[in-house]
């Protein structure tokens, strides 16, 4: 008796970096888990996001949350706050106060259009919260040092309802 043996590979990791470029490329969306803190408070670290892949003559809007690839081969997620010359983008996270970074159209790979976090998912494609995103594009800075400021004069009032 001749017995067909499968073989079976042991399953390992492949970073979403290296898949990402290409299901995009062929016009499928990706979901996969933040990390790190640039976007925060908008995208924070384990939130769910999903990305859906741009056509050629997308015209990329301020305020849109992207996934581009930079030259070392990571994929970043960050929002455009504006347009410089050519086909250049001016890009950064919304908790960074620094300088912008210049993204070509050619290396942005897709628009995340929702967010997930406990169990609550949200649209980042609607008009409010496309609204919202041209509002924090525009609001820089000074919204970061806001924000940071609220927080800690909010903290004291938080432990007193608590």
């Amino acid at each position: 008796m001749n017995e067909n043996k499968i073989k079976t590979a042991a399953p390992r990791s492949v970073p979403i970096s290296k898949i990402a470029p290409e299901v995009l490329r062929q016009g499928g969306s990706i979901s996969f888990i933040a990390t790190g803190n640039s976007m925060w408070p908008h995208i924070r670290n384990g939130d769910g996001i999903r990305a859906v892949p741009l056509r050629n003559r997308t015209t990329l809007k301020i305020g849109w949350v992207i996934v581009y690839l930079i030259p070392e081969g990571q994929l970043v997620v960050h929002r455009i706050v504006g347009k410089a010359e050519g086909d250049l983008y001016g890009v950064r996270g919304d908790a960074s106060t620094g300088n912008l970074e210049l993204v070509p159209r050619q290396a942005v790979l897709g628009r995340v259009v929702t967010r997930e976090r406990h169990g609550r998912t949200v649209d980042l494609a609607s008009t409010t919260r496309e609204l919202e995103g041209r509002l924090i594009a525009h609001s820089g800075a000074v919204r970061v040092y806001l924000e940071r400021f609220l927080r800690v004069m909010l903290k004291p009032l938080s432990r007193k309802r608590g």
